[in-house]
C-alpha cells in the first residue's frame, strides 16, 4: 500500500512539473517573440525600409525569428501584402494588426497543414 501511495504522489508530481515546465516555456517564447516584433517595428519605422523589405524580405525574417522555417507576413496599413517570407508555401490566416506594443494576448496558436 505504501509503494502505491508513493508511485501515485511521485506520478502526480511528475505531471505538475512538467506542465509547470511546458507553461514556463511557452510564457518565455511569447515574450521573446513580442520583443522581436517590437524589434522589428522598430526597423520597419525608419526611411527606406519599405523599399528594404520589398528587396531584402530575409533581412526582416532573420530579425524576427532567426529561423529559416518560420512564416513571416508584412502587411502595409491599406492591407495589401509587402512582403511573404513562407518558404513551405503554407496557408495561414492573417492576424489581427499589432499595435505599438501589442500585448501576450495577441499571440495567436496556429497549427501548420503537417501538424
Amino acid at each position: 500500500m505504501f509503494m502505491l501511495i508513493v508511485a501515485l504522489a511521485a506520478a502526480g508530481l511528475g505531471v505538475y512539473l512538467y506542465r509547470a515546465l511546458a507553461s514556463e516555456i511557452e510564457r518565455r517564447d511569447d515574450i521573446q517573440l513580442l520583443g522581436k516584433l517590437r524589434q522589428v517595428q522598430i526597423l520597419l519605422g525608419r526611411p527606406g525600409a519599405t523599399a528594404l523589405l520589398r528587396q531584402q524580405p530575409e533581412f526582416f525574417r532573420d530579425t524576427m525569428s532567426g529561423q529559416e522555417n518560420s512564416l513571416v507576413r508584412f502587411v502595409a496599413g491599406d492591407g495589401s501584402v509587402l512582403a511573404d517570407i513562407n518558404a513551405s508555401g503554407e496557408r495561414y490566416p492573417l492576424p489581427p494588426a499589432a499595435g505599438a506594443a501589442p500585448p501576450r494576448a495577441a499571440i495567436a496558436d496556429w497549427t501548420s497543414s503537417r501538424g
